[in-house]
């Protein structure tokens, strides 16, 4: 369901989040649902995994039976830049404990013993291996090293399909269901998208506000980049809680704006020490300036935090792209938005 705060409390059923809390310019958001899965998560920078830094047993008998120190410039030229990185890496991990290049110098150096391993320097495959470790681009009519290597993919692919079908089977043995209940085309389709499936699991509102995740919190606080947003959170936590209390928002009759301001305050400290962040404090120039708004709700901000809103039920209902991962906290002031998973 999605609940928007405004002032007063009105609900309205939706679709499976709980959403906002709006005031003056501060607003916040986030999903309730126990678990949802993203068919199709459309992710911006999409990598095929050629398994370069675990490959199987053919992959390495095929890179092994290719010579790259070949030194005839036309069989150089035409080695599938893959052999030429699974050689190479195998090299490096010899010469480092069995370790791939993980620290910014150790990738440079590999780059370096690529470029080494060039004979002339417009040798494409050896320029793609350095750029792209992940991308496969196969130049039709290279070579017949080409077709073996994409026949080595097509049977690992089918290998681990075989494997996933007979664990499916063995899956609905033990519900009660039919074995074939489950196409082979349909977990050949899965395996082949496999990648782009996402499972999206959170935390519900009761354990977020009575479980807070205390590791969390405290790096969000401590962190410069955080804490800002981490301050409006607590902050319209505890305005929540103050209007149940009073039955109004702070702020909201100018003659008690001075007496809301500390009330505010205590109820916050209350919120931190809850959180496990006993100690801490709040800015008092944000304490402040949520008594100065006075429940207002600036249609602008408003405007907005409905849009994501919006966005977010389309994500849920088409399980296309990836939905909020947690706490989504606009900042109106500075014109910010961060998400906290809490």
């Amino acid at each position: 369901m999605i609940f928007p705060f405004s002032g007063s409390y009105v609900s309205t059923t939706l679709a499976g989040s709980h959403n906002k809390s709006i005031l003056g310019r501060f607003t916040y958001l986030f999903i309730v649902l126990q678990e949802h899965c993203v068919i199709e998560s459309k992710p911006d920078h999409f990598l095929d995994d050629l398994r370069l830094h675990n490959p199987w047993t053919e992959l390495k008998q095929f890179a092994k039976s290719i010579d790259i120190n070949d030194k005839d410039p036309v069989v150089h030229k035409h080695t599938p830049y893959i052999v030429v990185l699974v050689r190479l890496a195998e090299k490096w991990a010899d010469a480092h404990d069995g370790n791939m290049p993980s620290t910014r110098q150790e990738k440079k150096e590999f780059k370096d013993l690529i470029r080494a391993h060039m004979l002339n320097v417009d040798e494409e495959n050896y320029k793609e291996a350095v750029d792209s470790s992940y991308k496969v681009s196969v130049t039709p009519g290279i070579s017949k090293y080409y077709v073996s290597l994409q026949k080595i993919y097509q049977a690992k692919a089918e290998f681990d399909c075989l494997a996933l079908e007979h664990h499916v089977k063995e899956i609905l043995k033990q519900i009660g269901r039919d074995p074939d209940s489950i196409s082979r085309a349909y977990i050949k389709t899965f395996c082949k998208n496999s990648r782009k499936l996402r499972i999206c699991r959170y935390r519900s509102f009761k354990e977020e506000f009575s479980s807070p995740i205390v590791s969390e919190i405290q790096r969000y606080f401590s962190d410069e980049d955080c804490s800002y947003a981490m301050n409006f959170y607590i902050l319209l936590r505890a305005v929540d809680r103050l209007a149940a209390n009073y039955s109004r928002l702070p702020g909201i009759f100018d003659s008690e704006i001075d007496e809301d301001i500390p009330r505010l305050k205590t109820v916050a400290a209350s919120v931190l020490s809850e959180m496990g962040l006993n100690g801490a404090s709040l800015s008092q120039d944000l304490v402040t300036e949520m008594c100065r708004f006075g429940g207002a709700e600036i249609h602008p901000v408003a405007a907005f935090i409905g849009g994501v809103a919006s966005q977010e039920v389309i994500k849920l209902v088409t399980k296309q792209f990836v939905p909020l991962g947690g706490t989504f906290i606009f900042n109106g002031i500075d014109l910010k938005s961060q998400v906290l998973v809490l």
